[in-house]
């Protein structure tokens, strides 16, 4: 009986224990990728599952900024924090962020769970500033303003982090 079981253990093959290697490190590639996307996007006053979940709200909106209209208040809440205006009228709750150049305004009817509707626009800026925004299909421009309204939240996004300066070891005293 030993030996049988001991001739099965040998007849098994290298692959499966490839296989199986491969899916431990495909796992704890994907951990990494999660505890990297955490420390990225946390934030402190949100629980580990609102954080986990914000990190693919934030993915999901950068790739297709309308995404925000499928969202519910809740998601909006846990992805753009707190408005810096929030308006109640007799049927409809206006939620207003801002960015630098542009703000993005979230309208609720009654007691919705989604956005009847969502709104990017500039901010009143100089004529030569609005010439060039004219020139900006929607899709660009509503690209644009999302994530000038998720920096200005705190939010990083990889367009907020490629426009931080690189460190230098140059001494700036030195002439």
């Amino acid at each position: 009986m030993l030996n049988n079981t001991l001739n099965k253990m040998q007849v098994m093959p290298a692959s499966f224990f490839n296989l199986i290697f491969a899916c431990i490190i495909a796992g704890g590639l994907s951990f990494f990728q999660l505890i990297l996307s955490l420390a990225v996007y946390a934030d402190g006053d949100l629980s580990l599952a609102d954080n986990m979940k914000r990190v693919t709200l934030v993915k999901q909106a950068v790739r297709a900024p309308q995404s925000l209209s499928l969202m519910d208040r809740r998601d909006i809440e846990i992805l753009l924090r707190t408005p810096s205006l929030k308006r109640e009228e007799l049927a409809v709750s206006a939620w207003h962020y801002h960015g630098e150049s542009c703000a993005l305004d979230v309208y609720f009817n009654g007691d919705q769970s989604q956005p009847e509707y969502i709104e990017f626009r500039a901010l009143s800026m100089n004529d030569g500033i609005n010439a060039q925004f004219e020139q900006v299909d929607q899709a660009t421009w509503n690209d644009q303003c999302l994530r000038d309204v998720l920096d200005a939240q705190g939010v990083n996004t990889p367009s907020s982090v490629a426009r931080r300066p690189l460190p230098s070891w140059e001494n700036p005293y030195r002439s």
